[in-house]
């Protein structure tokens, strides 16, 4: 996924109308992202990988490349970091739920087996 993803930024970053114009600094942006958001920390660090290469190949200087680089790197882990914590929030609610329905099981329980041995007429 990051190889077909940088493969496709290189092609918007080369592309001659889009070159050094606002809509391949978008493009790329949005292919970094999108690939952050889908293939997780592995697929970022592919695409970061070959997209550095092709940025510090066609900058004209050293400053952009970097700068360039920076940008990228900064989108990949903020995407990343928000999957990561969507994904832990959602596990968190999860067994928030889990042990709700564990305390109101636990709970019916003792209370009918309390009532069973007083005496008590059952009506469950």
């Amino acid at each position: 996924m990051g190889a077909a993803a940088a493969v496709l930024a290189s092609a918007v970053r080369l592309y001659p109308h889009t070159a050094g114009g606002a809509l391949s600094v978008w493009a790329e942006s949005l292919i970094v992202a999108v690939t952050s958001l889908i293939a997780g920390w592995l697929g970022s660090a592919v695409l970061l990988l070959f997209l550095t290469v092709v940025t510090f190949a066609t900058s004209e200087t050293l400053a952009v490349a970097f700068l360039s680089a920076g940008r990228n790197l900064a989108i990949a882990g903020f995407c990343v970091l928000v999957i990561v914590a969507g994904r832990t929030i959602a596990a968190a609610l999860h067994e928030r739920n889990r042990l709700r329905r564990r305390i109101v099981v636990a709970w019916r329980r003792t209370w009918t087996n309390s009532s069973l041995r007083r005496g008590a007429p059952q009506y469950l």
